[in-house]
């Protein structure tokens, strides 16, 4: 089978599909913001900085400590004070902005991700910066961490912000479905259900984009067609739950 689409432009279906998604992909991290709209998908980061439970100091040693020469150190004071709080420190921003331009992009990455996770509006400037970064992570990372400040980033700057990550990394799957889910936030269903597409003509094995296009169909009300998108995300993931409740609903 074919999905069509306006323009002539053909997805093929997953008829032949087995099902079996690569390790990489079956798992994923969701950032669900405080509006219901603000939905994104990542990669579920492995990358986690082994620490010493036994070897836990004040927040005030572990800002000492992301001048240390070991980038691991450094990562790992990152992420020790992104789990302690900022409220013994002088905040995350004055604390994480060298390390955004720290010379080892792991550590770049983490900086980024604790500045997401402190939600603190002033990072959004040095954020959109670290999306001219040399690294893709950086720059994923970056954009991802844009999405869960407060008061929210205009809408806009989180678009331009996606399509810079996708214009140096046109192959990355979540950074496509990202861009798709931020046009859709914005109201632009044409542009975001073109951009899905797009994510599942590269990626016809990963299942966040058929269910992108599925969510917009539904939206538009195309009950069969949402269903259709519905199951092909559902072969791709069988153990993706919510999956199953949204197509559940549409009959």
């Amino acid at each position: 089978g074919i999905f069509r689409r306006e323009g002539g432009a053909t997805v093929e279906s997953l008829d032949s599909f087995s099902g079996r998604a690569p390790r990489t992909w079956k798992r994923h991290g969701v950032f669900e913001g405080h509006m219901g709209a603000r939905r994104r998908v990542s990669p579920v980061n492995g990358s986690e900085t082994p620490v010493d439970e036994s070897d836990a100091m004040t927040a005030g040693a572990y800002i000492e400590q992301l001048a240390h020469a070991n980038p691991r150190k450094r990562e790992e004071a990152i992420q020790r004070l992104s789990e302690l709080g900022w409220e013994d420190t002088d905040g995350a921003l004055g604390a994480l902005l060298p390390r955004l331009r720290d010379p080892h992009p792991s550590v770049r990455a983490k900086a980024a991700d604790a500045l997401g996770s402190s939600a603190d509006g002033g990072a959004a400037e040095p954020l959109i910066a670290a999306l001219d970064d040399e690294n893709r992570e950086v720059r994923f990372r970056a954009a991802f961490a844009l999405e869960q400040l407060e008061p929210a980033v205009d809408i806009e700057v989180r678009i331009r912000a996606w399509d810079a990550v996708v214009g140096l990394d046109n192959q990355n799957v979540y950074a496509l479905c990202n861009l798709s889910l931020a046009h859709r936030e914005s109201g632009n269903r044409e542009v975001a259900v073109e951009t899905a597409y797009q994510a599942i003509e590269l990626h016809p094995e990963h299942f966040y984009p058929y269910l992108l296009v599925a969510h917009l169909y539904a939206e538009k009300g195309e009950r069969e067609a949402a269903v259709r998108y519905y199951k092909c995300a559902i072969r791709c993931n069988p153990e993706h739950a919510p999956t199953y409740y949204e197509l559940a609903e549409l009959y």
